[in-house]
C-alpha cells in the first residue's frame, strides 16, 4: 500500500528543483518577474498616496487651525481676556499593555508602537506648539 503510493511520487522527485522552479505557463511571465511587477505597482501606488496622507493633507488640516475671534458678533474685538486651550481627545497611546497578546518586545508591537509615537509627536507639533496654547487638556478613555 504505502511503498506503491511512494512510487507514483517519484518521477516528482527525480526532476531537478530548477526545472520545477522555473516551469511556466505558455504566456505567462517567471514568478519572480511578475512578483517585481506587483511590487513595483503597490510602491508607486501606495507610496504616493500614503505619502499625501501622512503629510502633505495632514499639514494642510493642521494649517487650517486657528483661534476663533471673539468679536461677540459685532465685529469689535471683546476686551476680556481669552484663554486658549487645545483639546486633544482618544490620542491612542500605545504600550505593550495595549496588545497584552503579543507579549513584551515583539515586533509588531514596537513597529506599533513606534507609528503610534511618530503619529502623535507629529499631531502635536502640529497642533499645538505651532498654535502656542496656554493650557492641554487631554481626554482618552
Amino acid at each position: 500500500g504505502a511503498s506503491r503510493h511512494w512510487d507514483s511520487l517519484q518521477p516528482f522527485r527525480a526532476m531537478p528543483p530548477n526545472k520545477v522552479a522555473n516551469t511556466v505557463s505558455p504566456g505567462r511571465k517567471p514568478r519572480s518577474v511578475q512578483a517585481r511587477v506587483h511590487t513595483w505597482l503597490i510602491l508607486l501606488i501606495w507610496a504616493p498616496a500614503i505619502f499625501y496622507r501622512e503629510r502633505v493633507a495632514f499639514n494642510l488640516a493642521g494649517a487650517s487651525c486657528q483661534w476663533p475671534a471673539l468679536d461677540g458678533g459685532n465685529g469689535a474685538r471683546s476686551s476680556d481676556p481669552s484663554v486658549h486651550v487645545a483639546v486633544i481627545a482618544d490620542p491612542q497611546l500605545t504600550t505593550y499593555l495595549s496588545y497584552r497578546e503579543l507579549g513584551r518586545g515583539n515586533p509588531v508591537l514596537i513597529a506599533v508602537e513606534g507609528i503610534s509615537d511618530a503619529y502623535m509627536s507629529r499631531a502635536f507639533r502640529r497642533a499645538v506648539l505651532s498654535n502656542d496654547p496656554e493650557h492641554v487638556l487631554f481626554l482618552g478613555d
